[in-house]
């Protein structure tokens, strides 16, 4: 890879953008992701600003910001590997299907020991494991409950119909309010791809790995970071573990953030999975995992690594976010409870400054080197970093 010194800031980067499992397609990645930068940029002193949404010469979607702030200048390409074509057919599958093999994947994870995996790793990802049956379970019951007690005092018929009626409804709520059937096909999708880059059905976007490589390998970038939110993480691992297998001079700076990784790599039938994991480890990747112990969708306190039992390489550098610090009381108050908002923080503007902003880290002056160095971006002028030697 070409471009400045190490010791010097960032005046080109390359960002690869692997989102999570949200329905939202590039163009809305590229308005979120202009509206929080600049809303953040001014914490940081700095000024952001977005192009419009282009494709970029490996076919995917791709957009430039130009940041300025006292004494420097960067100019990010990022590219988003986008997947939301697979969330939209998965949407497009009956209201009982999607139960269904929502609840069969669930089934599948509790039989070949991945649930106990999860708990052993992160007791709080148990938690959302849980938090779909609980919502069902939580409807029926209620629904037959509140049937049963009016057959005692009415008749069976107008009991059974009530109760029906009451148990359907709650579970309308549930998908509106509490987003039960994202969270089916989220499971569906897990369970199906853990053997494999595959799933019935759904067309996965296989020129992932081919447009990755030409990507980093072709790169006059100063700098490539890799950026992966939620279950976005399994695809980057993947693609990254192909191309340093072809080209294991690779320097790759690779950051998750609420990284949804485990859900699949602790299956025991992701054996392809776990073999990309070492293989990054192996290599000359820079790898930095952001986790924030409000956010039960990922897995906080674990390593990739010693998680996943490898002892080879070099392991992740783990980094805890405090949202509470990242927000304003009243933002915080409002969202905490709210488990998809929080575990969306990651990608979304900072309203204090704070040493985690993803707009900062993917769009700003300062070396991933020295961001991991220092847990994050410095509290002073984002112009005075440098990356330390090695």
């Amino acid at each position: 890879m070409s471009g400045a010194l190490k010791s010097d800031l960032i005046k080109r980067r390359l960002v690869l953008f692997f989102p999570g499992f949200e329905p939202l397609g590039a163009e809305k990645h590229r308005q979120r992701f202009e509206r929080a930068a600049q809303k953040s940029a001014p914490l940081y002193d700095a000024d952001i600003i977005c192009s419009q949404l282009s494709e970029s010469e490996s076919g995917l979607p791709t957009f430039t910001t130009l940041a300025k702030g006292d004494g420097w200048q960067t100019e990010t390409d990022i590219v988003i590997f986008d997947w939301s074509s697979i969330l939209e057919e998965l949407e497009r599958r009956s209201l009982i299907m999607r139960v269904y093999l929502g609840l069969r994947a669930l089934l599948g994870f509790m039989l070949n020991g991945t649930l106990w995996a999860y708990l052993k790793t992160s007791w709080r990802y148990g938690l959302f494991f849980f938090y779909p049956l609980i919502l069902i379970l939580g409807a029926c019951l209620t629904g037959w409950a509140v049937g049963s007690l009016i057959s005692c005092y009415s008749n069976i018929v107008a009991g059974g119909v009530f109760g029906l009626t009451l148990t359907a409804a709650l579970l309308w709520l549930a998908a509106k309010k509490a987003h039960l059937l994202l969270m089916m096909d989220d499971w569906a999708f897990a369970a199906s791809i853990s053997g494999g880059f595959r799933t019935d059905g759904v067309s996965l976007p296989d020129g992932f790995r081919t447009a990755f490589e030409r990507l980093a390998t072709g790169s006059q970038h100063d700098e490539i970071l890799v950026f992966a939110h939620s279950l976005g993480a399994v695809f980057a691992v993947d693609a990254l573990g192909v191309a340093l297998t072809k080209n294991p001079d690779l320097e790759i700076n690779f950051m998750t953030a609420g990284s949804s990784l485990m859900k699949i790599a602790l299956n025991p039938n992701a054996n392809s999975l776990r073999e990309s994991v070492k293989i990054i480890l192996k290599s000359k990747t820079k790898w930095g995992d952001w986790q924030a112990l409000t956010d039960i969708i990922s897995f906080y306190g674990s390593n990739p690594a010693t998680s996943l039992g490898i002892t080879e390489g070099t392991p992740p550098k783990t980094i805890n976010v405090r949202f509470r610090h990242m927000l304003t009381p009243l933002t915080y108050r409002k969202h905490k409870r709210n488990l998809f908002r929080t575990h969306r923080q990651f990608v979304l503007a900072t309203e204090t400054r704070y040493p985690y902003s993803f707009h900062l880290i993917a769009a700003g002056p300062v070396p991933f080197g020295a961001i991991l160095a220092s847990n994050g971006l410095p509290v002073g002028n984002l112009g005075a970093s440098k990356e330390p030697q090695s």
